[in-house]
């Protein structure tokens, strides 16, 4: 019977794919013939009074335009200035002498609430970039740099929540819902921002040059990044791999019941589990404040939405109060502009926090942002589209509950609503947004009453002294006596379901300081003894070890103590490889060689293999696969030619030279080919060391980074792209074969055609 039933199963599902396969596919809607009205969307705003009857039509006539596009440059390297720089001087200049049919393009311009001006507006069509090798040149350097991470694609509003969060290097930070990662990479960037000042700090002091000791150059704190969705995680991995970071830990469980992680078995026994400096609670919402860009809301708009993510909303943010230390800041945030979804589930919290939470004012923050107060009071549509004008309907009739209403006007003063924020599209032609800053000021009151009750009982087994208000039978909560005060009707039901679903992860394996691979490595490379070792760990349980990733001091503790119980959590990545197996180790002094994702760690630990090159040396490894060591200049060959065989790291401090252009000896053979030569017509825009991982082969050597990251190094030391260059001549050669083509219409003979077709061929191809 039990075979049976296994074949059962096994049928059922491929049926259900059969029947996946076989059904048909959705049209693809085209945005420019959506219908943009919606009487209900209107009636429900114009009825909420969130928009000034003045105001109105310019709100509406907003919402109806396309969303311009928004992007930010990444604020934690020492290039981002040298980045804006770049992007100023090679492309935003030439904009004022560009224009389409006669009328001027609009240039970039930073978007003036962003801090250092690292945030920049563009309202460019597809179809002007296609006709302009300009700027298709200045979209291809927008694509460049977002594969390589210097740049993130992201919408304006959406960069307003980690503003607010104020991250520091030692905090920890916890992003409850964090797919598909913009908000994350600005945690991060702003983590090691902090502990970049840090360090030149020190690097400043005469205390730490005295002791010779290397500072760390990793922040203290981390950053969870979670979300429910298993596959969305993975997106969420590759987001943070951009950023370069060993401070991040990703995570796929259910946010409303995230669990406790601790930092030591011994913690996890006396329940003292990880509390955490910063909670970002960007909850699933009805996205109604995207609607300039997600055009298909104008057709699904209906309360029903908001009301039925309510309590999903709600169950989120109260588990992300609860892992929230006390003192500590969460900013909770939605793109929708519905109150049922905003101050209701505010109102909501802080009510059950009984004055253990607050929220914080902070409107006289980011100055240049235009906002607007939270509403004090607002109106509830039920799901069949009927105001509902008291909190004393049955609760769950129709889609409402108790938790819709505003506060009474005797107790509106007690919550300070009008301190949450909202954002609206018409004011600096942005999308809609909400946000709201909380401060734990003392423990929640639910857990108070838990960790009383539990120090007054005797704990024979290891059991956590704080339960969460939102339990689940997977979290171990045996004892109904100990939560039967809890306001659970206002949360509904929840998932028993772990978290650890879809593939399964490799296992977290850290390294020991006996093993011979370390000795070798240290050896080899000269690698200092205050090296981390033992936080690094590979991925490849009783393989081969073919890549090593480093983390950090508590992020290492997290694994150690959380992987072990598959059922708590599930890790999905952590870490920044530092050393990788090398394609080319034949000969070679060891096959493990420098990634160039870890090459600015573990420049300041190592003290061999390191080869100072010139900025024309560098520009030749750029532009070739590989160069002959004859085509070095004297100092760089007599530094790396008696190197064996293997992995070095080469090292250039470019000058800022005037623009002049780049020529090779005319000796070389191997660059005296044009296809090799770059004109230099700008100035060199990097201020700060350049580190590159290569290697050193016999008579040649080469570089290990991207396509993209070459053409990033090649643009910002001041030289011509040749695809830039080749772009312009395709535009240019396109122009010419119209024009022909014109031309030669009229003669075409009314046969067969094919004189006409052959000459216009010829003349096409020759152009």
């Amino acid at each position: 019977m039990a075979t049976k039933r296994v074949f059962d199963v096994k049928s059922r599902s491929k049926s259900a794919k059969k029947r996946k396969r076989e059904r048909p596919k959705q049209p693809r809607i085209d945005y420019e013939e959506i219908e943009k009205e919606n009487k209900l969307f209107e009636e429900f705003y114009t009825e909420q009074g969130i928009i000034s009857p003045s105001e109105w039509i310019h709100f509406m006539s907003t919402v109806r335009l396309p969303l311009p596009a928004t992007f930010r440059l990444t604020s934690n390297t020492c290039v981002c200035t040298d980045l804006a720089d770049c992007l100023t001087q090679r492309y935003i200049q030439k904009f004022p002498k560009l224009s389409t049919n006669n009328e001027p393009i609009n240039p970039p311009i930073p978007i003036p609430w962003y801090p250092s001006g690292l945030a920049w507006h563009v309202d460019i069509t597809r179809k002007e970039i296609r006709n302009d090798p300009v700027l298709a040149s200045y979209h291809s350097f927008l694509m460049r740099e977002t594969d390589i991470g210097s740049i993130s694609r992201q919408e304006a509003v959406s960069m307003i929540p980690p503003l607010f969060l104020d991250v520091q290097s030692h905090h920890k930070v916890l992003d409850m819902c964090a797919a598909p990662g913009s908000k994350t990479t600005q945690i991060i960037e702003a983590m090691h921002q902090s502990h970049a000042q840090i360090l030149l700090q020190l690097r400043s002091s005469q205390e730490s040059t005295a002791t010779g000791l290397v500072p760390n150059p990793l922040p203290p704190g981390f950053v969870v990044a979670n979300d429910s969705n298993n596959k969305r995680s993975y997106l969420l991995v590759h987001q943070a791999k951009r950023k370069k970071s060993a401070n991040v830990i990703v995570t796929n469980h259910d946010g409303t019941t995230f669990p406790n992680l601790y930092l030591s078995q011994d913690d996890h026994r006396t329940g003292n589990h990880i509390k955490y400096d910063r909670v970002l609670c960007d909850v699933p919402c009805s996205g109604d404040g995207t609607i300039r860009k997600n055009p298909t809301v104008w057709m699904k708009w209906a309360p029903h939405k908001a009301n039925g993510l309510h309590r999903l909303q709600l169950r989120l943010v109260v588990r992300g109060a609860e892992l929230l230390v006390d003192g500590g800041r969460l900013v909770y945030s939605t793109c929708s502009m519905n109150p049922i979804e905003n101050e209701a589930v505010i109102h909501t919290l802080l009510k059950l926090g009984e004055g253990s939470l607050q929220l914080v004012d902070v409107s006289t923050s980011l100055p240049e942002l235009e906002k607007r107060s939270g509403l004090r009071s607002w109106k509830v549509m039920s799901n069949a589209n009927v105001w509902i004008d008291t909190d004393k309907t049955e609760e769950n009739a129709d889609g409402i509950h108790s938790t819709f209403f505003p506060p009474s006007s005797d107790q509106a003063d007690t919550y300070n609503l009008q301190r949450c924020m909202r954002v609206y599209p018409h004011h600096q032609n942005t999308g809609g947004f909400f946000i709201a800053v909380i401060q734990k000021v003392a423990p929640l009151p639910w857990l108070k009453l838990v960790k009383n009750r539990d120090s007054q009982a005797e704990i024979s087994s290891p059991v956590e002294q704080e339960q969460p208000l939102l339990v689940t039978i997977s979290d171990s909560v045996k004892d109904k006596s100990k939560i039967e005060n809890r306001p659970f009707s206002v949360f509904g039901k929840f998932s028993s379901s772990t978290g650890y679903k879809g593939y399964k992860e490799d296992p977290f394996i850290f390294m020991d300081r006996s093993d011979e691979l370390i000795t070798e490595l240290s050896t080899l490379y000269g690698i200092s003894e205050s090296f981390p070792w033992e936080h690094c760990f590979t991925r490849s349980e009783g393989k081969a070890k073919n890549n090593i990733y480093m983390t950090t001091s508590l992020v290492s503790k997290i694994l150690a103590t959380n992987q072990a119980d598959k059922n708590v959590v599930k890790i999905i990545n952590t870490g920044l490889r530092v050393f990788c197996r090398s394609d080319q180790s034949v000969g070679s002094v060891c096959k493990l060689r420098f990634s160039q994702d870890g090459c600015n760690i573990l420049f300041n630990y190592f003290s061999k293999r390191k080869v100072t090159l010139t900025e024309s040396d560098i520009i030749k490894l750029l532009e070739n696969e590989s160069i002959s060591l004859s085509s070095l200049c004297p100092q760089s060959l007599a530094d790396i030619k008696d190197l064996p065989i293997g992995p070095v790291v080469f090292i250039c401090n470019p000058s800022s030279d005037s623009a002049k252009s780049h020529t090779s000896p005319a000796d070389n053979k191997e660059q005296s080919s044009p296809d090799t030569l770059l004109h230099k017509p700008y100035k060199c825009f990097i201020t700060c060391p350049l580190i590159f991982s290569g290697w050193k082969a016999n008579w040649s050597a080469r570089l290990f980074v991207t396509k993209e990251q070459k053409q990033h190094y090649q643009v910002m030391l001041g030289y011509e792209l040749k695809s830039d260059v080749s772009l312009e001549e395709k535009k240019k050669s396109r122009f010419v074969r119209c024009q022909i083509r014109d031309s030669l219409e009229p003669s075409i003979p009314t046969g067969n055609g094919n004189e006409g077709k052959d000459e216009t061929v010829c003349e096409e191809n020759t152009t």
